[in-house]
């Protein structure tokens, strides 16, 4: 199954979501914050990065903008997750190169789906 790499600051989301994620299948990996993400993201080459937007240091919105401009991941699927609703910053995440915006709470029926969709776009 497909690997993914999650990157959020918030250690029980990050829990929730990886072992969710690993009952479907997948091989989980992350990282808390955007310095280590843009590290790890290009030796691991995952099939999807799950970005939190609201990172300390470097912000989710750099990241992606980062993993589009390597060569290595500039086609790897991001999925935006963040509790700031509002057109402007889906706007925002869109341009940095995000494949998909949700709000937090994450619905999880709807990022199974999401997430499903997007590996299989990409294999």
């Amino acid at each position: 199954m497909a690997c993914l790499f999650i990157v959020d600051d918030q250690p029980d989301t990050h829990i929730i979501l990886a072992r969710l994620l690993e009952v479907d299948g997948y091989t989980v990996v992350g990282a808390h914050n955007g310095s280590e993400a843009l590290k790890q993201i290009p030796v691991v080459r995952p099939a999807l990065v799950l970005l939190d937007l609201a990172l300390p240091g470097i912000d989710g919105l750099t990241v992606a903008k980062q993993l589009r401009i390597n060569t290595s991941t500039k086609h790897v699927p991001i999925i935006a997750m963040t509790a700031f609703g509002g057109n402007d910053y889906r706007t925002q995440a869109m341009a940095a190169g995000c494949s998909e915006y949700l709000l937090k709470p994450l619905d999880f029926a709807k990022l199974r789906g999401v997430i499903a969709q997007l590996v299989l776009q990409v294999a």
